[in-house]
């Protein structure tokens, strides 16, 4: 093998590397990096990050990324009639990047609510579920972007 055949060779073989290696990084990437259902709305990242690091009454599901994939950290009783929002930690999206929650109850429909993102970059989203609409047995989140299906959230309702 001559010198310019290595050399050719050798770049090929670092191209390729390179793109498996940002392949490799970017799986599984999401634009949902947590998920905190409580009693109550959370206004920005930095009540976020402080309600999922210290969880009091008002919270009663808490879900955050390891290793790119949603995880339920905490769980508390989801009582029949009580209001729920859904605050949700977006990343990697821009400014006025639209989001749809549907609540599902038995597989069809409940709820559905569009929110644009405010801030570039990060911020949160909280849809709200009507106590009226709260009742016993499986329920489902559905966040939706303009891909389609980014996350979904099975509760059950006592």
């Amino acid at each position: 093998m001559n010198k310019k055949t290595s050399i050719i060779a050798v770049s090929v073989l670092v191209v390729l590397a390179v793109f498996i290696s940002y392949i490799l990084v970017n799986k599984g990437d999401d634009e949902i990096s947590g998920l905190i259902l409580s009693k109550k709305p959370i206004s920005d990242v930095d009540q976020f990050d402080q309600v999922k690091s210290q969880p009091g009454g008002e919270v009663l599901r808490v879900y955050t990324t390891t290793w790119n994939k949603l995880k339920e950290e905490q769980t508390a009783e989801i009582k029949v009639g009580s209001d729920l929002y859904a605050n949700v930690h977006v990343v990697e999206s821009p400014k006025g990047m639209a989001y749809t929650a549907k609540w599902l109850s038995g597989g069809r429909v409940i709820q559905s609510e569009t929110k644009n993102l405010t801030t570039d970059r990060e911020g949160i989203l909280s849809f709200t579920l009507q106590g009226s609409k709260v009742a016993k047995g499986p329920l489902t989140l559905e966040l939706h972007d303009d891909q389609g299906l980014a996350a979904s959230f099975d509760f059950t309702i006592n």
